[in-house]
């Protein structure tokens, strides 16, 4: 009798979505006056976490909002939940989103303690005034102190968040923040052009990115980093080597997610679903024992290889080219790859990858709409 293969381990995603202000840019579900919830929010958690019980995981990631607003004791709490739930694996990666002002030496201690493998520092800018107009509420020195503290204790690798771009930037501007956080030498860097979201402040406000100065900015990024040592392995990651984050690797392969708190969102390898993003719809749900889901989509056969073309072209290594995708794809595929945007290489001879080119990833939105309004045979 054939043995049945054991699902392959699942990434955690966890949402925390507190913070003390909320940045201007920002436009995902979090709520800055409700810090007195912690407690029965992370008891939401818990609650949520049973629908999930004993989930083989290997990454677990931490998002937000501001993870580093919580406690040691709370981490304390979080992390007792998590190993009673699910079934960890050797070689964990766990991620935290941290903002520069709320670490402290025994903050860093209680994530090593708790087995933390990977911090992710958000900077944004080295500009004082530019900082102060998105609505941050750290400055240079407060990251400066901060990377030094997470640098000198035992976690060693740390992930610095960047968005270019930003109203009122220029190049130059731009060109002397990479260069100070390059010096650091963080073992990864995530680098964002601004985004104008619908439900943010800039969006209210009329704020328009000036998408000719992102690409400018984003080539002479990615020829900075890839001197400095980094591979640009994903459209906006780039990591020294051995450094890539596992977690975002899950999202950009397709692999199964598993989504928890307000607004998360998950993946099973056929259905995606969504949790409410409402905060006290969330805790109401969960304190009635139901579950916070409340949009599931399924997805049919050529949906599920059009999210797989449209995550894995995100990634340097791109995709491999099947004659399915040919057979549902191949007038779209051809056009892209005319325009240049997409090409093939050849791996061996009967192996051909579907890559981004440096062009692709600049106009990824253009791939993506193709791909998703393109005609299929």
């Amino acid at each position: 009798m054939a043995s049945i293969a054991k699902p392959k381990p699942a990434g955690l995603y966890i949402h925390i979505p507190f913070c003390q202000v909320k940045c201007r840019y920002c436009a995902f579900a979090v709520f800055p006056g409700l810090l007195k919830q912690i407690a029965r929010y992370l008891e939401s958690l818990n609650k949520e976490m049973v629908f999930y019980q004993d989930r083989a995981i290997d990454t677990i990631y931490f998002g937000g909002g501001t993870p580093s607003i919580l406690s040691p004791e709370n981490w304390k709490g979080i992390m007792k939940n998590i190993k009673s739930r699910f079934i960890l694996q050797d070689n964990m990666e766990i991620t935290i989103e941290c903002n520069p002002e709320n670490i402290s030496s025994e903050l860093v201690q209680s994530y090593c303690e708790e087995g933390v493998t990977r911090l992710s520092l958000g900077l944004q800018t080295s500009d004082e005034a530019l900082l102060k107009k998105i609505g941050r509420t750290h400055s240079w020195v407060n990251f400066l102190k901060a990377y030094s503290l997470c640098r000198n204790s035992k976690l060693s690798n740390l992930n610095v968040d960047l968005i270019f771009g930003l109203p009122g930037q220029t190049m130059e501007n731009w060109k002397q923040t990479l260069k100070k956080v390059l010096d650091l030498r963080p073992e990864h860097l995530s680098m964002y052009p601004l985004d104008i979201e619908n439900k943010s402040a800039f969006y209210f406000d009329g704020v328009e990115a000036d998408q000719e100065l992102q690409a400018d900015m984003y080539e002479w990024s990615s020829e900075q980093t890839a001197l400095a040592g980094y591979e640009h392995y994903e459209i906006f990651s780039y990591s020294l080597p051995g450094y890539q984050c596992r977690h975002n690797l899950k999202y950009w392969k397709n692999d199964p997610c598993i989504g928890i708190g307000v607004s998360a969102a998950g993946y099973d390898g056929t259905e995606r679903y969504q949790n409410t993003d409402r905060f006290w719809n969330y805790i109401e749900t969960l304190e009635s024992g139901k579950s916070p889901i409340i949009n599931v989509e399924r997805l049919g056969s050529t949906d599920r290889l059009r999210e797989k073309m449209m995550l894995g072209l995100r990634m340097k290594e791109g995709i491999f080219f099947t004659e399915e995708m040919n057979s549902k794809f191949g007038p779209v595929l051809k056009k892209l790859i005319a325009e240049g945007t997409l090409q093939i290489t050849r791996e061996h001879k009967e192996a051909q990858r579907i890559v981004s080119s440096q062009k692709g990833w600049l106009l990824s939105n253009t791939i993506y709409r193709e791909l998703l309004i393109g005609n299929e045979l």
